[in-house]
């Protein structure tokens, strides 16, 4: 099952200054309905995929932020996430930039790499792959 990270649809949709409230509340109610669906499906069926793209934007500059240090709060959230998903369900991580308005070109440094290597060596022992396999 493919979710979306709290932070996609707040900083997507909620202005500046109401990002930080609103993704908190938003955490709340994701981690709920994420325990629902882990509850309501069998474990050994089960795979919890977060769709990691909006993300991306934030450490490069592309998308304005509520986060200091983006990046390294970025993966803080990403980790966080994953730790939510009990050991004996699937997990993965989706790495994509998405299209980021046709900005992809310009972008001299790959944060997507930087970021799978700090969740490999930060994941409790489980492996993360991007859809290009990093």
């Amino acid at each position: 099952m493919s979710l979306p990270t709290p932070l996609a649809p707040v900083s997507s949709f909620v202005a500046l200054t109401d990002r930080a409230v609103v993704e908190t509340v938003y955490e709340s109610v994701m981690i709920s309905e994420l325990t629902e669906i882990i509850e309501a499906i069998p474990r050994n069926e089960l795979a919890i995929q977060w769709d990691v793209a909006v993300e991306f934007s934030i450490p490069e500059g592309i998308m304005t932020s509520h986060l200091e240090d983006a990046e390294a709060r970025v993966v803080e959230r990403l980790l966080w996430l994953g730790a939510h998903v009990p050991e004996d369900v699937s997990l993965g991580y989706r790495l994509s930039y998405g299209d980021a308005g046709h900005q992809c070109a310009q972008i001299l440094r790959c944060a997507q790499y930087d970021i799978v290597l700090m969740l490999k060596n930060a994941s409790r022992g489980r492996t993360y792959t991007s859809a290009n396999g990093l």
